[in-house]
């Protein structure tokens, strides 16, 4: 069905070629589901626009992308030249209008893409369900069942109260929702998910796992039976393994194994970096948690050979020397490595002790209390006179809630639930209107000077980083400028050394040494993440709102943000965590908050909450519910 061969995404930046998908080959057959997983940055998202001929400018996708047999970039080695001296891509602008002709044409009938990003991705102008009727309109298929399919896509994804709502009145995980709709509306022959489940509660995952299961089989309402090919990116392994027949594992552009989900999962795995990141998966309470150790290589000075060698510990000199091929095992089983049967080294007792959860919290004086709260948004004259119905619900109500010093707690519940907006309170972004916000038994006084006070010890990691960073500046100004801001200084020749040097000491904390110079845009999504969370650790403060922290992390860099916050913990930080993801609430923090429609339902110690002999809130054993079924 889909043949690629000798796929490469070049990419012109700072008048260098960079090869951000390098010599790609792969093979996925008609109704076959695969899932293609690896750390942030490895090109996982790269390569599913590239599946479509899809290249950032300026750059270009070379090779051979064969839909049964038709090759899409046919006539691309004489129509595009790479001048590597000049640092340039030429390209035959006929040829290349015409390429983007043939690519339309086929996008939503042959082949569908739901990318990260849902908020940018849909259109700010349409309701939802405009959204979806032009999706189904772009399938092809007849009118008449526009519909009742369309009404059949807002009540299995839960959209049903927000059919006439526009993309900036949803929540992350609403809009994502919508994606989801549009490419069951598209029912295009092969369907590309890029981190399908990042953003959604517990609860919508399973449902969605179970629509795109659906899909590859055809049995959803205006499918024809038909199998359809799948491809799932994702960082989460649970969601591949679920959903995936087989598996490909990516590092720094290039497949190095690929195989059976059943092979691999289960004791099977070859490569020595996909041994580590399965470690890194594997649920535990201790901390440090394991850590692939080491960065992706610089794609302007890639290695020469093994591109996994400095971080690998079963290497041989003939690793540095040549780039290893790709040999198969077994039948449908590849690896890009000689030593796959060596037996991995074990890591020997850690250097710093072991610490388990829980910390004891302070009892004595709540750090951050919430009395008797409630809060709902306002509309703006525009959308009030958009929406159909004026009553403005409230999002949060009588929420009662104590954060004790250098505690930990977690803030879960589903989509829209009204977590992120707890948050914003806490952060003192948003004034309630009923109610009382304390920081240490003193009401907040929401004056300007009072408010930048409370900014000061109380900061937020947005689930969105992207939209925190900003676009002109470089990752080194970035940190640099916060770091000047909690000094209290200007940038001189007398502290620029020290400055640059905390600099340095922050990014490398957050692997994102040697990023200086990059703007935010051409940083990955968990590249921004990590940052967002570096220029929040700089200002040093005593409480720190985290929304969602490792959405779209692969297990490895998710890590290592939980032994950072970890060791900030340690070091007398208090945390108000925003999870979808249970396992994380339960290595993580002491007392869990349960929130559903905006109220507080359920909260206790976190060992009680995940205790299956211990009654529970029907809600909050739906929730646990769910997680089992994820699995570990």
């Amino acid at each position: 069905m889909l043949n690629l061969k000798n796929l490469t995404l070049i990419v012109l930046s700072n008048q260098k070629l960079l090869k951000i998908i390098d010599d790609l080959f792969l093979d996925v057959g008609q109704g076959e589901a695969i899932g293609i997983c690896g750390e942030s940055g490895c090109g996982k998202s790269s390569l599913a626009s590239g599946l479509l001929g899809i290249a950032p400018e300026p750059g270009v996708v070379t090779g051979r992308i064969e839909i049964e047999g038709v090759d899409l970039l046919d006539g691309i080695d004489q129509n595009v030249r790479l001048e590597a001296a000049k640092h340039r891509i030429r390209v035959n602008r006929a040829w290349a209008k015409g390429l983007e002709k043939r690519i339309h044409a086929m996008r939503g009938k042959v082949f569908g893409l739901l990318p990260q990003g849902a908020k940018t991705a849909l259109s700010p102008f349409l309701t939802i369900t405009e959204q979806l009727h032009k999706a189904y309109q772009k399938s092809g298929r007849p009118v008449g069942g526009a519909e009742t399919l369309i009404c059949d896509i807002l009540c299995r994804l839960r959209l049903k109260p927000l059919a006439d709502k526009h993309p900036h009145q949803l929540s992350g995980g609403e809009a994502q929702r919508v994606l989801i709709g549009q490419m069951i509306a598209l029912n295009p022959e092969i369907a590309i998910f890029d981190e399908p489940t990042t953003g959604l509660d517990i609860t919508l995952q399973v449902e969605i796992i179970d629509l795109i299961r659906d899909f590859k089989h055809g049995t959803l309402p205006g499918q024809d039976g038909k199998q359809r090919t799948v491809i799932v990116v994702s960082h989460d392994l649970r969601l591949i393994r679920q959903v995936a027949e087989r598996v490909a594992v990516m590092y720094a552009g290039e497949m190095v194994e690929v195989g059976r989900c059943e092979t691999i999962f289960t004791g099977g795995a070859a490569h020595p970096y996909t041994k580590k990141l399965i470690e890194a998966a594997q649920f535990r309470r201790s901390f440090p948690l394991p850590v692939i150790p080491g960065e992706l290589p610089p794609l302007l000075q890639p290695p020469r050979g093994c591109k996994f060698y400095e971080r690998c510990d079963q290497l041989e000199a003939s690793c540095q020397a040549e780039k290893p091929p790709m040999k198969e095992l077994n039948d449908g089983h590849w690896v890009r490595c000689p030593l796959w049967n060596r037996p991995q080294k074990t890591e020997g007792s850690p250097s710093e002790p072991i610490l388990l959860l829980p910390l004891h919290r302070d009892p004595k004086v709540p750090l951050l209390s919430l009395r008797h709260l409630d809060f709902s948004y306002s509309p703006s004259v525009w959308e009030a006179r958009l929406s159909r119905d004026r009553r403005q619900p409230f999002a949060l109500r009588g929420i009662d809630l104590e954060v004790y010093e250098n505690e930990s707690i977690a803030l879960v519940g589903e989509s829209a639930c009204g977590k992120t907006t707890l948050g914003k309170v806490i952060t003192g972004q948003l004034r309630p209107e009923r109610g009382l916000v304390c920081w240490q038994g003193e009401p907040l006084q929401y004056t300007s000077v009072a408010i930048q006070q409370h900014r000061k010890r109380v900061q937020m990691i947005w689930q969105t980083p992207d939209a925190s960073l900003n676009p002109g500046m470089k990752v080194s100004q970035l940190i640099q400028e916060t770091i000047l801001l909690r000094r209290g200084e200007r940038l001189s020749s007398k502290n620029r050394a020290s400055v640059e040097g905390e600099m340095r000491q922050y990014l490398a904390r957050v692997k994102l040494l040697g990023q200086e110079e990059c703007y935010p845009e051409t940083l990955s999504g968990g590249e921004q993440r990590r940052l967002s969370i570096a220029r929040c650790l700089v200002l040093e403060p005593k409480l720190i709102v985290a929304d969602e922290p490792f959405s779209g992390l692969d297990a490895s860099l998710a890590n290592l943000l939980k032994n950072i916050f970890m060791g900030e913990r340690v070091s007398g930080v208090t945390f108000v965590f925003i999870l979808h993801d249970l396992k994380s609430a339960q290595q993580l923090c002491d007392r869990v908050v349960v929130i559903k429609d905006g109220m507080i339902v359920e909260t206790d110690d976190v060992d009680r909450i995940f205790d299956d002999s211990l009654p529970h809130h029907p809600y909050t054993q739906n929730l646990l519910e769910a997680s089992q079924l994820l699995g570990s």
